[in-house]
């Protein structure tokens, strides 16, 4: 059998409504080269079905099925394992990619300068089906990424393209950071290899109240980023703006789930940790006004910054 140059991993639980639309935007894409791996993570829907039909009309369509996990992290390792592409691409089963997503990734690895590559992500779209609005987010220019990783996740897995071979050097995803073990990757990478982008949104990243990420809420969310920080407690330790802006998320989290003083204790932290950073101190005084004024705050200024969710 012929080594596919490209393997694309789609995790899947209880999809199967959602998943047909993320496998044809596989299947469409100009670039040909690829093989797709559907696991699924023990779904009892009609997912099986589904892979099933098109398995019919493409032969590049596999499917993998596992004991559910309660989480994406460890059927991505499933497909990791039994990818032979040289290049791996994740694809989450609720978003889609344009047709050009993998043929501009491929190349701009193929020309890109910098040393030790291992991946290439691009812009996306966020959609949220329930009001229509439609923001894009641009790729990061050139600079820190690890610092900017160490900050906030802002690489989708479903827009990046990896080398297949940095995972035997990083390890696979930890099934323990779930449901953040993505930014948990990307750290381990960044420390050791260089990331470049496409700017320009060629994955549409749907919002929709269904999405593994929000149902993780608050507190099994801090304790999971917390496990991260220790986990990467040098990197933080040498960008003390970063762990700053880490634990001022921290009490944002704690404050819309309601513990008001554990998101002020969060703000204070935030305030030790890097003193001359300002906006921990606004986020503490506007904290003392009440949840309700600044949850409302907190939706005006991500109306302004373009946030297209409810």
């Amino acid at each position: 059998m012929r080594t596919p140059q490209v393997s694309v991993i789609i995790p899947t639980y209880k999809r199967a409504h959602l998943l047909p639309r993320a496998i044809l935007s596989v299947l469409n894409q100009t670039f040909e080269d690829f093989e797709l791996l559907v696991v699924d993570d023990g779904s009892v829907d009609d997912t099986r079905q589904v892979v099933a039909r098109f398995q019919e009309q493409d032969l590049r369509v596999g499917y993998i099925w596992k004991e559910s996990s309660g989480g994406a992290a460890s059927p991505r390792n499933v497909g990791i394992r039994r990818a032979r592409g040289e290049y791996i691409a994740f694809l989450d089963d609720d978003d889609e990619w344009m047709p050009e997503k993998i043929e501009k990734q491929v190349a701009l690895f193929a020309r890109s300068t910098k040393e030790n590559l291992a991946c290439v992500g691009c812009s996306f779209l966020n959609i949220n089906v329930n009001n229509g609005r439609v923001a894009a987010v641009h790729a990061p220019g050139r600079g820190n990424i690890l610092r900017k990783l160490l900050e906030e996740c802002f690489l989708l897995p479903s827009v990046a393209l990896l080398k297949r071979e940095v995972f035997n050097e990083v390890g696979l995803f930890d099934e323990n950071t779930v449901p953040a073990e993505d930014q948990d990757m990307w750290i381990r990478l960044a420390q050791k290899y260089h990331f470049d982008f496409v700017n320009e949104p060629l994955c549409k990243r749907y919002i929709h109240g269904e999405n593994i990420s929000d149902t993780f809420r608050y507190v099994g969310l801090i304790r999971r980023l917390e496990y991260i920080i220790e986990k990467h407690r040098s990197c933080y330790d040498n960008h003390p703006i970063a762990y700053s802006k880490k634990l001022r998320y921290f009490g944002t989290l704690s404050l819309v789930g309601g513990n008001m003083q554990l998101a002020r204790n969060y703000f204070i932290n935030s305030i030790k940790s890097a003193p001359y950073y300002p906006r921990s101190y606004i986020n503490l005084i506007v904290s003392l006004l009440g949840k309700r004024v600044y949850t409302k705050i907190l939706g005006a200024k991500r109306v302004i910054a373009g946030d297209v969710r409810d």
